[in-house]
């Protein structure tokens, strides 16, 4: 009878330890990108496991997946994807290698989102760096996951609302931004800039990752003086000597921004953005090369010319 009791006590730990197919702890969402993870996890607080492939300043272009990607991705009921072909060429090529793996993608609709970019007369990919876009991608995303699990609303809506208080947030910068003129170094943010009325009067890179020409340069640096345009907006990741060589000859000052989230420390897509307008409401000073010398530039030249002079003195007598 003792032997029953204790067979029958382990068959029920053991039945209740099985997890049961849909719970939502257990729920494992994958996403090709960080600013896409950070969205899901808003939307899904802690009802699923959520995991992002394309960390840091990873480029997509040439990425290919590490074994512990694609654990993530055969242990994953759900992979959400940017919609971008840019973005996810890898995932497409991983897809056409493995096609079990089509019934888990979720991609963004995301043409009906991308606009022609006037500056460069081409498709400006970068969508998500408008949160009002981002809200309707939050739907879309909400809905697919409840048709494949069951997840309850009010973390959404609670995430939602902290979106429309950030929509709000730029709302209110914008009655301080708009109309300012910007010469930007990359066409990324098209649609943040958008949303605060910037315009946006130059480019720097003329082409995707070529550098810009002396000559280039020099037409930015024109147009600047001529229009009077003391902002220039980088790339926080990305930019290079060339914006601090354009803001030391206009006297411009730089608002660094961020593309995604993980590049900035600590801080969630709400708060990327959050910190994209500070900076655009405070610009720097770039520091330049010179201002990392131990003394000052002129200083230097000082010493080095009495050096020159003593020793002209010396070899006299």
């Amino acid at each position: 009878m003792k032997m029953k009791l204790t067979f029958l006590l382990m068959l029920f730990l053991l039945l209740y330890s099985i997890p049961v197919h849909g719970e939502k702890q257990n729920f494992e969402i994958v996403t090709t990108t960080a600013f896409l993870g950070d969205v899901v996890k808003g939307i899904v607080g802690d009802q699923a496991s959520v995991n992002a492939i394309l960390l840091g300043d990873a480029d997509p272009h040439n990425y290919e997946p590490t074994p512990s990607d694609i654990q993530k991705l055969s242990t994953a009921d759900v992979i959400i994807s940017t919609g971008i072909q840019e973005l996810d060429e890898w995932l497409v090529s991983f897809i056409n290698d493995n096609p079990d793996y089509k019934g888990k993608l979720f991609s963004i609709d995301a043409d009906k989102y991308l606009k022609t970019d006037p500056l460069l007369n081409t498709i400006n990919p970068h969508y998500w760096l408008s949160p009002k876009i981002m809200r309707n991608v939050s739907q879309e995303i909400f809905d697919h996951l409840n048709s494949v699990g069951t997840f309850e609303s009010t973390t959404f809506q609670t995430y939602l609302d902290s979106l429309d208080l950030l929509i709000a947030n730029i709302n209110e910068s914008r009655q301080i931004l708009e109309g300012t003129k910007a010469v930007i170094d990359h066409p990324a943010f098209f649609y943040f800039l958008e949303l605060l009325g910037i315009d946006r009067r130059g480019v720097i890179e003329e082409k995707e990752g070529v550098d810009p020409s002396p000559a280039h340069i020099q037409e930015l640096v024109n147009m600047m003086k001529k229009e009077n345009i003391s902002l220039i907006i980088a790339s926080k990741a990305q930019s290079g000597s060339d914006v601090i060589d354009l803001a030391v000859r206009t006297g411009a000052k730089v608002s660094y921004l961020s593309v995604n989230p993980s590049q900035v420390d600590g801080k969630s897509y709400i708060g990327m953005i959050k910190t994209n307008i500070e900076s655009l409401e405070h610009p720097e000073t770039p520091e330049t090369p010179q201002d990392n010398l131990p003394f000052p530039f002129e200083v230097t030249v000082g010493v080095m010319f009495l050096i020159v002079l003593l020793q002209r003195r010396r070899i006299k007598q």
